[in-house]
């Protein structure tokens, strides 16, 4: 069975180095059909995609969006943190998501103080905001 094909049939995506290493050498010792094998493990593959996912969004980098304005005493810009997800480098974008609120505690809040040294990451027109 091909990665691709076990992604599709388990309805959730995971590495291929984890199906390499981990499910492609069971799949094989049995004599077993690919839907019923998914089936047998389907709680342990949802287990497995749920931990790549989290541990793919600590990865993501912290960002701040601006519009390019600034407060009125011109020091600070106007705009928010935001986690990078991906960049469509053919439209000119980058695609962010919003901080959950644990996030914006432990990683923003204890090192911000609000004066963002006359800087920003990317304009709020280059960006595509997705969802929590």
């Amino acid at each position: 069975m091909l990665h691709s094909e076990f992604c599709k049939i388990a309805k959730c995506e995971i590495s291929y180095k984890v199906y390499k290493e981990a499910f492609e050498p069971l799949y094989m010792s049995m004599d077993i059909d690919k839907h019923a094998f998914v089936k047998m493990l389907l709680p342990a593959i949802k287990e497995v995609a749920k931990k790549e996912e989290e541990e793919a969004r600590k990865r993501q980098k912290l960002i701040f969006v601006s519009d390019g304005t600034k407060t009125p005493n011109g020091c600070y810009y106007n705009g928010e943190f935001v986690k990078l997800v991906d960049v469509d480098i053919l439209a000119g974008k980058v695609i962010v998501r919003e901080l959950t609120d644990d996030e914006y505690r432990t990683e923003v809040a204890p090192h911000f103080s609000g004066y963002c040294h006359s800087t920003y990451d990317v304009l709020v027109e280059n960006t595509i905001l997705l969802g929590r």
